[in-house]
Parts: structure tokens; sequence; C-alpha cells
């Protein structure tokens, strides 16, 4: 498991970020103007994540896959937070807990497979 550095795990910190925003996503829901930041957040971290893959992709084309199939410290927190996404679907009855089952599921899944050997 290696360190996440702000400078390269920029991604890895977005995609976090808009996994626990979309996960917290059903609490807002009787809000509105608090339930729309929170959509325009997760719009935000969705734009963002796209602009950084493809700007990565063109950079290192090579080492695009394997820098991203290698765990970090925030695998670990994605777990955490899947498992916060199944606790507030089933306390909100939002219908999602579903598809947080699965997250959580491919997740730790994820987790637990060997890193690739291009992999740090």
């Amino acid at each position: 498991m290696r360190k996440v550095d702000l400078k390269t795990g920029k991604l890895e910190i977005i995609f976090s970020i808009f996994l626990l925003l979309f996960a917290l996503e059903p609490l807002f829901g009787s809000m509105p103007a608090a339930d729309y930041a929170v959509w325009g957040l997760i719009v935000l971290c969705l734009v963002l994540m796209v602009v950084l893959m493809i700007k990565d992709l063109v950079k290192d084309a090579r080492g695009f896959l394997s820098r991203y199939t290698s765990r970090s410290v925030l695998s670990v927190l994605d777990i955490v937070i899947c498992l916060i996404g199944v606790a507030v679907s089933y306390a909100v009855d939002a219908g999602m807990s579903s598809f947080w089952i699965l997250m959580l599921v491919l997740t730790v899944i994820a987790y637990f497979l060997p890193a690739p050997k291009g992999a740090k």
C-alpha cells in the first residue's frame, strides 16, 4: 500500500470525495439548497476526474492503467465510505442499498486483488 501524494494522487482524492458526497446526498434531499449544493459538488468532482484522467492519459499512456490499479491509503477510506453509503441508504430508505452493496463488494475485491507488476 502506498501513500497518497497530493501532487500525483489528485484523482484518487477527488474520487473519494465524490463517493462520500454521493453516499451522503440522500441526507440532504429534504433541504433543496443543500441538495443542489451537494449535486453541484458531485458534478464538479466528475468534471475534475474526467479532466485529470484525460490529462494523465495524454501525459503517460503506458503507465496510465498501472497508476490507477495500484492500492493506496484511500482504498481503505473508500471501503468505509461504501459502508456509510449502505447505512445512509438503509436509514433514509433511498433505494440505493443494492448499489452501495455492489460498490462495497467491488471495492473489497479490488483491495484484496494482487497489485499489478507495474504498480508501485
